[in-house]
């Protein structure tokens, strides 16, 4: 995934929007101001102010409004990084699981429950 847009941060005007083609993840930060995102195939508007932060998750063009004077920085490692945690926390989680199972079936063979 390549931004498009070339500068790692926006300064954008009161009611200015800007559309973000293929950004997926990308972690967008807002530094001051607010502003107002929707993902294209997303249902959910999301807004986003001061010191939060978004990861566009979607490969289609993600839209932003800025709803004050808002500058707004994007990190396309970042996100990635956060994605490749929560992975590892997922599958963490699912051998745990299956090592449980699996613990509780070689239990039920053993004892005849």
């Amino acid at each position: 995934m390549k931004l498009c847009i070339q500068a790692r941060s926006l300064l954008l005007d009161r009611g200015q929007s800007v559309a973000v083609p293929a950004a997926r993840g990308t972690r967008l930060e807002v530094v001051r101001g607010r502003v107002w995102l929707t993902q294209e195939g997303d249902r959910e508007d999301y807004f986003v102010a001061p010191g939060e932060t978004f990861d566009i998750a979607r490969n289609g063009t993600t839209v932003l409004h800025a709803l004050e004077l808002t500058e707004v920085r994007f990190d396309e490692r970042a996100a990635r990084r956060s994605l490749v945690a929560r992975g590892w926390s997922v599958l963490s989680a699912l051998a745990h699981h299956l090592a449980a199972l699996d613990m509780h079936r070689a239990l039920r063979g053993v004892y005849r429950f």
